[in-house]
């Protein structure tokens, strides 16, 4: 067959004139074999034993090495947009072999291959754009060169294995053989760029346009099904070599975008005792134990690669080689905090620091997400948000004004970790937590010592720890502590910080609580616990905009948990902000768990609302309890509130010297006589309900005041 067959085309997306000698029109890259109009291209004259390459004019493709025609815009060859100063400056690849290797572009090998193009180069190797003469598609052949023996056979047997993997995510290696003294594993050849390719400058490589944090996290979270898949494999497979350049996104023919795992030449499967020979893996992203790795080194290379893909160039450089960019550099000015804490925790130094299975990445990974979700690169918007707190003049009697009870902790209702069912006092333990969550502290305590006479180990010490701070015991909370150090449970890490920076709360020790609680947000990312007790502690210490702040990201990455509303809202009042207070509680959905509260809340605020002038917000408050009736509410609380929305009405009526129009909860008022008479019924039925309330108080100064009047 000649070259010169139907040498030129029109290619049919962008309809200029295009060389027809490889698959891809050299002006707008469009995929021609792809296509219903089939070219003679390069792979067919492959198929046929010839190659024929005009390089007359001296332009190379400055990825591949082919020919180029002088204004060519996409190689012909590889697909890949040409650097514009390419006609200028004819780019020249060093295509000679490497040591060992005796490959080159043209050359048919194993009696089907056809080598068109080099697509990356290692230390060890070369991966080459070949075409499969058998099949009639494009392939891509990785190849390694060694001359030992041994290590030769034991890459034969994992290739072997390697060709029995299938799926959805991973690129199929479909063929493995030798070509002297080099290795050649077949694998599917997938078009288009890869991550490295859509956020690096073409020529020199320079990270030039990250991705946004959500998009990132997005696609390593379409890519995790693969590495669960090969880690749940027996034995595992561990890839080793997670990188940008290692991933492309493919659109399957229903439209779905997929993410896909290439290159298996350095997989490794796991053995305990011996490893692999070479080590494994890319300087910058694999881990300090890449030497022997297991599936946590993996989690290793995903963390160093969300952290290239969102705009750490430094991965490449010695001194970040193990390590972050220091937190007030970019990108991590960028974003939420809670980024930097994922890629921390994937990748901590030590593998027990790191998740230990694919779903708890996942389980980060979708919380962060939550927390980054539309931000842009904004470094004035991030300063502001981090702002550092001040305790200064913060005292525990403050505190416990702010919270209105004895107590400084346990304002914001945090469910404790499930008990593991391996724990010998398991059951013992998930009734003492109802306990302590129900602030029923005589069970709780006597529970958690029956767990520790059970051996509940230290889940049971730090369980009796967080009660006795509640009650007030906190030299005996401090000594549990000490204890559950002592028996030095990895399961309970979460729960030992919790307890901790609860006793610095009760302490006075206001900084050390803040900077607990942030640990529990780096342990747990993509949690909302410890960011909740972290802005409960900015609210109670007069943090007013730091705790906004945390409230905030709350509410739009976990919209379920009702006290960030809550807290935000209380957050607003204490800044005399009574409107963003009550604007913050109606966005509220009723299937929120915290609905009832919230309602209760409203009712409050709209009471004081109206007795600020106005008095429209008095029939928001009487829809807000007739919600709660309907919901079968009748705590002590709701019906002192009842008794305040009645109470607010009179204010008002006194105000204004005339009835308020509201749609009534209970009774019709339609004088001033009905509403005493509704007055005095409200706070009766309260009375009834608590003995501890101020009686005299609320007789003579909610009751009797509002009767007098109406006699008037």
């Amino acid at each position: 067959m000649n070259a010169n067959i139907a040498s030129k085309i029109t290619c049919p997306h962008c309809g200029k004139q295009t060389s027809t000698e490889s698959g891809f029109c050299d002006e707008c890259g469009l995929e021609l074999t792809t296509q219903a109009l089939k070219p003679v291209t390069a792979a067919q004259i492959m198929a046929s034993g010839e190659l024929s390459k005009n390089t007359s004019n001296g332009l190379t493709c400055p990825f591949c090495g082919a020919a180029l025609r002088p204004g060519a815009r996409h190689c012909p060859n590889c697909g890949k947009k040409l650097p514009h100063d390419t006609a200028a400056k004819p780019a020249v690849v060093d295509q000679a072999p490497l040591p060992g290797s005796i490959l080159r572009p043209g050359l048919i090998i194993a009696d089907r291959y056809g080598l068109e193009g080099i697509l990356g180069e290692g230390g060890m190797g070369r991966a080459w754009k070949a075409f499969d003469r058998h099949l009639n598609k494009y392939v891509v052949i990785k190849t390694i060169v060694t001359q030992d023996d041994s290590l030769r056979d034991e890459l034969r047997k994992e290739a072997e294995f390697l060709i029995n993997v299938r799926h959805p995510n991973i690129i199929a290696v479909i063929d493995f053989f030798t070509v002297e003294t080099e290795l050649c594993y077949v694998m599917e050849y997938v078009s288009g760029p890869s991550w490295a390719d859509e956020i690096e400058e073409p020529v020199n490589r320079k990270l030039v346009l990250p991705m946004s944090a959500e998009q990132a996290l997005n696609r390593v979270k379409g890519l995790l099904p693969a590495f669960k898949y090969l880690h749940g494999l027996n034995p595992p497979i561990i890839y080793c070599d997670f990188k940008p350049s290692n991933v492309k996104s493919m659109t399957l023919s229903n439209g779905e975008q997929i993410e896909v795992l290439l290159d298996f030449g350095t997989a490794y499967r796991y053995d305990p005792v011996v490893p692999p020979k070479p080590a494994r893996g890319t300087p910058g992203y694999h881990s300090p134990q890449a030497a022997h790795p297991d599936w946590r080194d993996d989690y290793f290379t995903i963390g160093r690669t969300i952290a290239e893909l969102i705009g750490m160039s430094e991965v490449h450089t010695e001194q970040y080689r193990y390590t972050l960019t220091p937190v007030d550099q970019f990108p991590w000015t960028q974003y939420d905090v809670s980024l930097r804490y994922l890629v921390e925790l994937l990748t901590a130094p030590e593998r027990e620091d790191r998740p230990q299975n694919v779903d708890a990445i996942v389980a980060e990974i979708d919380g962060v997400l939550g927390y980054v979700k539309g931000q842009k690169p904004d470094a004035i918007a991030m300063a502001q948000h981090r702002t550092k707190a001040s305790f200064q003049g913060v005292t525990l009697e403050t505190m416990r004004s702010a919270t209105a009870t004895g107590l400084l902790t346990g304002t914001a209702k945090i469910d404790l970790p499930e008990v593991p069912a391996t724990n010998p006092a398991s059951t013992i333990l998930l009734s003492a937590q109802e306990a302590y969550h129900n602030r029923d502290l005589t069970r709780a305590l006597l529970l958690s010592n029956q767990a520790i006479n059970n051996g509940g180990g230290a889940a049971a010490y730090v369980l009796r720890a967080l009660v006795r701070n509640q009650g007030g015991n906190l030299s005996e909370a401090a000594s549990d502590l000490d204890q559950a150090r002592k028996l030095s449970d990895p399961q309970v890490k979460w729960e030992m910080l919790l307890a901790e920076g609860q006793l610095y709360e009760n302490q006075g020790q206001f900084e050390k609580a803040a900077d607990t609680y942030q640990q529990l947000m780096a342990l747990k990312p993509g949690d909302h616990r410890g960011r909740l007790l972290l802005a409960d502690l900015y609210r109670r210490s007069g943090n007013i905009l730091q705790a906004i702040a945390e409230y905030r990201s709350i509410i739009q990455a976990r919209p379920s948990v009702g006290q960030a509303y809550l807290g935000a809202s209380r957050a607003y009042l204490s800044n005399k902000q009574l409107e963003d207070a009550i604007k913050v509680l109606e966005s509220v959905s009723s299937r929120n768990t915290s609905y009832n509260e919230v309602m209760m809340d409203l009712i409050a605020l709209y009471n004081e609302r109206a007795v600020n002038g106005t008095p429209e917000s008095l029939e928001q408050a009487a829809r807000a309890i007739d919600v709660l009736q309907e919901n079968g509410v009748e705590s002590r609380a709701f019906y002192k509130l009842v008794g305040e929305f009645y109470f607010t009405a009179y204010k008002v009526a006194q105000k204004t010297g005339k009835l308020p129009v509201v749609n009534w909860p209970d009774n019709p008022v339609k004088s001033i006589s009905d509403l005493s008479r509704e007055n005095e019924r409200a706070w009766r039925d309260y009375l009834a309900r608590d003995e501890d309330a101020d009686r005299e108080e609320i007789i003579t100064n909610r009751i009797m005041n509002a009767r007098s009047w109406a006699l008037v």
